[in-house]
């Protein structure tokens, strides 16, 4: 009997320039854990994850080094080496795809995760597996609560947007192998004419090849620590689980 090869990457080749910390957010101690290991925490919760791999810019390995090797000395499907970004979240996505593609076995399924997604949960994970298991491309979205407006380059109004069909997309996002391999098999595709990366996730590639996507219900906790804000956010989030534990 075949047992599915899900395997998940951590994106944490970012500069995290927006936090204004000056070092890699993912190494911030947020109530009393690293950013970098709640993410992968989060994710080994998940017993049907085979493998999980981390995605780092090559002077940030060291700094991750001690994390990832203690968390892999005690579940070893967290691979403590990292695989080496790339100057773009795509070109970093790019690599560890063309990474996997070498391995033996080779995964069925990929989840793709932002490191700096730390709060989420494993109910929304297993639901994310679930629905990937079925051959669909999956992602957590959220509808938009704001008023959205189109602009032009100098920001003066242009239009109002009907938010009733517009989705605000989380991570993970959930690939059966052949889509996302075969997405970034086609290097060109993922450039414009000035030879930067076209598109802002993975589930918009799946767009340009005509690949059908299936979104879940997202969780209003699985933010992207993306400025100081953000941080207080999640940590009122942490503070409050661990009352409704205790």
């Amino acid at each position: 009997m075949h047992l599915n090869n899900f395997i998940a990457i951590v994106m944490a080749a970012g500069s995290g320039q927006r936090m204004g910390l000056g070092y890699n957010k993912l190494l911030f101690n947020l109530a009393g854990q690293s950013v970098l290991e709640r993410s992968v925490r989060c994710l080994l919760s998940e017993p049907r994850l085979s493998r999980v791999y981390v995605v780092a810019a090559a002077e940030d390995f060291k700094l991750f080094a001690p994390i990832l090797n203690r968390l892999a000395a005690s579940d070893q499907r967290l691979n403590s080496n990292c695989i080496n970004g790339g100057s773009t979240r795509t070109a970093s996505v790019h690599n560890a795809v063309e990474f996997l593609s070498h391995s033996e076995p080779l995964p069925d399924f990929l989840l793709i995760h932002d490191g700096a997604r730390c709060l989420l949960s494993r109910q929304l994970l297993s639901t994310i597996i679930d629905t990937v298991s079925k051959g669909l491309v999956t992602a957590p979205a959220l509808p938009l609560t704001d008023s959205i407006h189109q602009v032009d380059v100098n920001g003066h109004a242009m239009a109002a947007m009907p938010r009733d069909n517009l989705r605000a997309v989380q991570t993970p996002q959930a690939f059966p192998w052949p889509f996302i391999y075969r997405a970034y098999s086609a290097t060109s595709t993922l450039m414009n004419s000035t030879g930067t990366a076209k598109y802002t996730d993975d589930i918009s590639l799946m767009y340009a090849l005509n690949i059908p996507v299936q979104f879940v219900p997202g969780d209003y906790k699985n933010i992207k620590l993306t400025s100081p804000l953000d941080i207080i956010l999640a940590k009122e989030f942490i503070r409050s689980s661990s009352s409704q534990e205790n």
